[in-house]
């Protein structure tokens, strides 16, 4: 029997047996998108396009004029994008101001055979593209996705995304529900 293997065996036995998991590949470049202020796009290179980007800092830092900046400029450049504001600083008045296009508490018709049955409320319609549902729960459960296949049908929209605030970090608590 063998006391020792070289290294090249324990590998080609490892490959063997997994396959390309424990290979090292090659950094992928992440597609970026403007903040729409320079200073910021030169010191970041811009937010991760498809990524949860969280700002932070003390009271009065330039957060929520950063946000609005951000917000303005990707839906001019038509992104879609999903504001979840724990802060509650968000201002619709000023929001539309600088040019944000969003919904809220939008009341679509469920009709049958012409006539009006219900009316879904879901909490955001992003650039009429998105369904946002915002959740504070322990879980998400088959009804929280039925919910949001109910609202992307009426709303003939395609993709909708649930957000749980119950989870210690919220990239924890995003679930994209897509028709």
């Amino acid at each position: 029997m063998k006391a020792a293997f070289s290294k090249a065996e324990l590998e080609s036995d490892i490959a063997s047996r997994f396959g390309d998991v424990f290979k090292l590949h090659e950094k992928t470049t992440l597609e970026t998108l403007s903040t729409g202020v320079d200073e910021i796009d030169a010191l970041t290179g811009g937010l991760p396009r498809g990524a949860i980007s969280e700002f932070y800092g003390p009271a009065s830092s330039g957060r929520t004029s950063l946000m609005y900046a951000m917000l303005a400029y990707a839906t001019a450049h038509e992104e879609t994008c999903a504001l979840v504001d724990t802060n509650d600083v968000f201002a619709p008045t000023t929001a539309t101001a600088a040019g944000i296009d969003f919904k809220r508490q939008v009341g679509i018709p469920l009709l049958y055979k012409g006539e009006l049955i219900s009316e879904h409320r879901p909490d955001l319609i992003v650039a009429d593209r998105i369904v946002v549902e915002i959740k504070s729960i322990a879980r998400f459960d088959a009804i929280h996705t039925a919910v949001m296949l109910t609202y992307l049908r009426v709303a003939r929209l395609q993709v909708g995304l649930l957000l749980n605030f119950n989870t210690p970090y919220l990239r924890h608590g995003v679930k994209r529900v897509m028709l």
